[in-house]
């Protein structure tokens, strides 16, 4: 069971980078709309922003990787991530959400380009499978949050925008201090 810890940590990784820094804002859209923080324009700006952090990320998480390493990356990556979306709590106007909404996503690129490489490099090649099926992007797409390691933190997305924003960041930063640095 060596293999888990790091496919544990890939899939934190993997539904930090995609399912929260990329996706988490589409519920949040509709209560950021009602309470006046954005209009629906501006929602699918940030949208769209979050995709653009998101190419930059993986195109340039390779780059970053050689001078940070791949841990150092990883873990810049999942701090990015954290502190992305809990600035996304308060509501400094459209211009502060789309700087963070990009961040998130080039956090979130980050960790797409190199949770699943560095996941399958720290287990054993006869283990790689197994551990490579925890750490999918399709896994952490076709899971909702709070089936992750982290019970009822996500339930807070449910709540007025400036709830929700927090209760992704807590997931995210529970993920990572429950898996630690299972890929150096």
């Amino acid at each position: 069971m060596a293999f888990l810890k790091p496919a544990l940590a890939g899939a934190a990784a993997t539904a930090s980078g995609n399912g929260l820094a990329r996706f988490a804002y589409v519920p949040l859209f509709p209560a950021m709309v009602t309470a006046g923080w954005v209009d629906g324009g501006q929602a699918g700006t940030l949208g769209a922003a979050a995709l653009l952090g998101y190419l930059i990320g993986t195109l340039a998480g390779r780059p970053v990787a050689l001078r940070l390493g791949v841990p150092g990356l990883l873990d810049l990556g999942m701090g990015l991530v954290v502190v992305a979306l809990a600035a996304c709590a308060w509501n400094g106007g459209f211009w502060w959400f789309l700087g963070w909404r990009t961040l998130a996503g080039v956090a979130g690129g980050f960790l797409m380009a190199m949770a699943g490489p560095a996941t399958q490099a720290s287990v054993a090649p006869w283990r790689r499978g197994a551990a490579g099926a925890s750490s999918s992007p399709g896994s952490a797409a076709a899971s909702p949050p709070g089936r992750w390691p982290c019970p009822g933190c996500c339930r807070w997305a449910c709540r007025p925008p400036g709830w929700g924003w927090p209760g992704w960041s807590r997931c995210s930063g529970r993920w990572r201090m429950r898996t630690g640095r299972a890929w150096c």
